[in-house]
């Protein structure tokens, strides 16, 4: 059998072993990492009142609040990874001050959502899922997220 010059046939062994190790070891999204997502939520509180013209009732929404508060204990969740309709890998709700954070975390991509009221004609149900991504690309990496916006009708 031929073996390069440099390379004797028992040290092939520990150096297929060490590319082995590098290539089982490749981290996936999730846990165990350095890395921290931070965000905010807000919430716009709506009023419903009926509007009638020309024979038709429609709902209109009047916002109470003009300037977004704190959504408090708001659940918010996040995926690891690009994964599409397999739930979702952690949770957590938001503080007092709308704020929330996802602790180590290893690098790779990320989908954060929280859920908001909508009205039927803007939704099939009467909630949508508000989402944000982010990419972690270094250990201790602390991103602050977009801030999510969530409606809330009374």
């Amino acid at each position: 059998m031929m073996y390069p010059q440099n390379i004797h046939p028992k040290h092939l062994i520990p150096i297929i072993l060490i590319l082995l190790t590098f290539i089982a070891c490749q981290k996936t999204p999730g846990e165990g990492g350095g890395a921290t997502l931070i965000g905010n939520i807000t919430t716009t509180i709506y009023q419903l009142d009926s509007l009638e013209q020309d024979g038709q009732i429609t709902l209109q929404a009047i916002p109470v609040n003009t300037t977004p508060i704190a959504a408090t204990k708001q659940q918010v969740y996040l995926i690891y990874g690009d994964q599409q309709g397999e739930g979702y890998d952690e949770s957590t709700r938001t503080s007092y001050d709308g704020s929330y954070r996802f602790d180590n975390l290893r690098q790779g991509d990320y989908q954060i959502f929280t859920y908001s009221e909508c009205l039927p004609e803007d939704c099939l149900t009467d909630t949508e899922a508000i989402q944000t991504t982010a990419t972690i690309t270094k250990n201790q990496e602390e991103i602050t997220l977009s801030t999510l916006e969530i409606k809330e009708y009374n």
